[in-house]
Order: structure tokens, then sequence, then C-alpha cells
């Protein structure tokens, strides 16, 4: 039947591109799930080969939050590379006046992303980067106490980090319409000796690139995988957790603060707890607000209560 609307080849088209996407999608996830555990300190137990599918949604997540934080981070990036463009040609311009020759038709003297978009992409990754950086919890008394809290070394990276994926994304636009306009020209006369694959190669390495500046330089990439994490539900935080005995034992070993619970005398409750990692394996791993420790309890022993 649907080879009476669809061609064979087309079908064997498709047919291998959700082959390649799934195998990148297990492989990404795998990886991304990998960075979790080694960020929590914990492998799960008792995995199943159904459970490979949470790899694919990892690597779903966390592109998706990776995405909604690198739109902002590159269009900022990209106005901060426009107003360097532009004043540098303004002082180009004034230096061939005094007999200098610069060419100011060099592309990279043209470096224009005022639109729209790009402007209230901008504002928003500014407005997350000066709240990330706002000097909370500390005492300021004056505007040169929170001026000299506000203005830091992370601050500088933050911009930075903008600045260079900015760089980063023009380098491959640049390099895609040069390419483009190769081919027209070629094309008409000459055969290309241009590889696609090593243009994929180019593109993979330049996204790479950005990924390593965003989340080694900028540091963001814990909280890209905690948010992940979240979106799927196998991390949760500031919940209830009623511990059924004798797993809470552990918990006061770590002087944890246990109440009773309602589920009976063989429970005790926690509150403002964390989970790093329940649906996955054997055990729900569960973390505290006022300590790093975190305890290990087989999933029948622990029933968790949103707020």
């Amino acid at each position: 039947m649907i080879n009476n609307v669809f061609p064979k080849s087309t079908i064997d088209l498709l047919s291998s591109v959700l082959t390649v996407f799934f195998k990148f999608g297990l492989m990404f996830g795998g990886f991304v799930f990998f960075l979790y555990c080694l960020r929590i300190g914990y492998f799960p137990t008792g995995v199943s080969l159904g459970d490979g599918l949470i790899f694919i949604f990892c690597a779903g997540s966390f592109s998706i939050i990776f995405l909604l934080f690198m739109i902002p981070n590159i269009c900022l990036g990209l106005l901060m590379l426009s107003f360097i463009s532009f004043l540098s040609k303004r002082v180009v311009l004034r230096l061939n006046k005094n007999k200098w020759r610069y060419d100011v038709d060099k592309d990279i003297y043209n470096v224009r992303y005022f639109n729209l978009f790009i402007v209230l992409m901008s504002l928003s990754a500014i407005i997350i980067i000066i709240g990330s950086n706002w000097p909370a919890g500390k005492k300021i008394d004056s505007f040169d106490d929170m001026l000299s809290s506000f203005l830091s070394f992370s601050l500088l990276v933050s911009f930075l980090v903008p600045l260079l994926n900015g760089m980063m994304f023009y380098l491959l636009v640049y390099v895609t319409k040069k390419r483009s306009l190769l081919y027209d020209y070629r094309s008409q006369s000459v055969k290309s000796d241009h590889s696609n694959t090593n243009f994929s190669m180019f593109i993979g390495a330049v996204v790479f690139l950005m990924m390593v500046i965003t989340a080694g330089l900028g540091g963001k990439g814990g909280e890209m995988l905690v948010g992940s994490m979240k979106m799927l539900g196998i991390r949760t935080e500031n919940v209830i957790v009623h511990i059924k005995k004798p797993y809470y034992t552990y918990a006061k070993l770590h002087q944890i603060n246990l109440l009773p619970s309602e589920f009976g005398e063989s429970y005790m409750r926690m509150e403002k707890a964390d989970i790093l990692m329940s649906g996955f394996g054997d055990n729900v791993v569960v973390g505290f607000e006022e300590s790093k420790d975190k305890l290990i309890i087989p999933k029948d022993y622990v029933f968790v209560v949103h707020e």
C-alpha cells in the first residue's frame, strides 16, 4: 500500500535516515546520561534493554535545552560582533583619511546583525547573564560594594562565551555562503572538487567547539544536564520523601532531620529532598539540601510526594 504512494527509493532513504537518527540519538543520549551519572556520583543497576529509549529522550531533552540557551547566546554574540565590526570600520575610515589604505569593503568590516529578533534575543541573554552573576546573599552597604561584587571575572567570562559562540556561528555562515557561491560558479563548466563529507565534518567540528565553549568555559554544562533530567522527570527537587524501615536509619546516620510519616510507623518523612535519579534501574537516589551526601534506596522502599 505504501509502495503505491511513495517510490521504493524514497522509502529506503527515509528508512536509512531514521536508522541513522536512532543510532545517533542512542549514542548521544547515552553519553549525556553518562555525564549526569558522573555528576551525581551514581551509576544505576538493573537497567533493561527497554531503558535504552530513555537515552533517546535524554538526547532530545538536552538538545532542546541546549538550543533554548544557545539561541539567545549566539544572538548576543552576533550583536557584540556587529558592534565591534561597526566600530572597526569607523576607525578604518578615519585612518584612511590619513593616507592609510585599508579595504573597508572586506566582510570583517561589514558584519551587521541589528534586526529585531537578534536584539530581543540578546536582551534576554543579557538578563540571564545579569541574573546569574547578581551578588545574591552578600551584604551590600553601598553602590560601590554592589559594583565591586557584580564586576567579576565570571561576569567577563559570561560575556566572552557569547562573543566566541557568535564568532563561531558567523564563521559557519561565512564558509557556507562562500561554498555555495563557489558551487554556483563552478557548476557552469568545472566539476567541483569540494566534498560534502568534509563540509559536514566542518559543521560538526564548529558545533562541537561551541558546545565545549559553552559547557567548559561558560560552565553551563552541568545546568543543562540537570535541566534535561528534570524535563524527563528523572530528577525532581524540593519534594517530600517517605522512606521505609530500615533505610531511614541511614538518613539518621547522616544527621538528616526526619519526621513521622502518614504512611505508618514503618516509615519516616523527609522534607525538601532532591531526587537525583528515579525511574531508571532498581534504586532511587535521594539527595539532601544541607548535605552533599546521598541515599541509595530500593524503589520499593520509598514514596515521593510532590509539594
